[in-house]
């Protein structure tokens, strides 16, 4: 009688193992990008998310972005998103711009994370990118001193 190779679970762990590298990794193939690296406070970034998969993949939340101030650890924006399902289809973008003058933040390191659905081991942290945001104007000029000597 011949063996019989899935008595043991084998052509389980065969078939998990080849649906593993076979699947579109999300993280890997999703990037985020904005236009420029530095940005005056008040300007807009452009933030962009392509899907470079063969296949579409999802926003596991609305908004599809997340904006944190890293020197801050403050949340910006999308944070606690509502949990709407929304593809991406392959080879598409998705662009979203945040409008740093009317939404005020400090200046610093921020990150740009997409909320990517992926539900196949092994999981990977999702695309972000980084970005700086800097404050142009002289210190002296931020100073109440400096103000009051504009009306002299």
């Amino acid at each position: 009688m011949a063996p019989r190779i899935c008595a043991s679970g084998i052509c389980l762990l065969v078939a998990m193992a080849l649906a593993a590298t076979a699947r579109p990794a999300a993280a890997r193939d999703v990037t985020v990008t904005t236009d420029l690296e530095t940005y005056p406070v008040g300007a807009v970034v452009e933030v962009s998310v392509h899907n470079a998969c063969p296949t579409d993949v999802e926003f596991n939340s609305s908004p599809f972005i997340a904006i944190v101030n890293l020197d801050t650890s403050t949340c910006l924006f999308g944070c606690l998103g509502l949990p709407v399902m929304t593809p991406l289809p392959a080879d598409s973008t998705h662009v979203q711009c945040w409008d740093t003058g009317e939404n005020p933040d400090a200046p610093g390191r921020h990150r740009v994370t997409a909320h990517i659905q992926d539900l196949v081991p092994p999981f990977e942290p999702p695309p972000s990118t980084e970005y700086m945001l800097i404050d142009p104007s002289p210190a002296e000029m931020r100073a109440w001193g400096g103000v009051k000597s504009l009306y002299r």
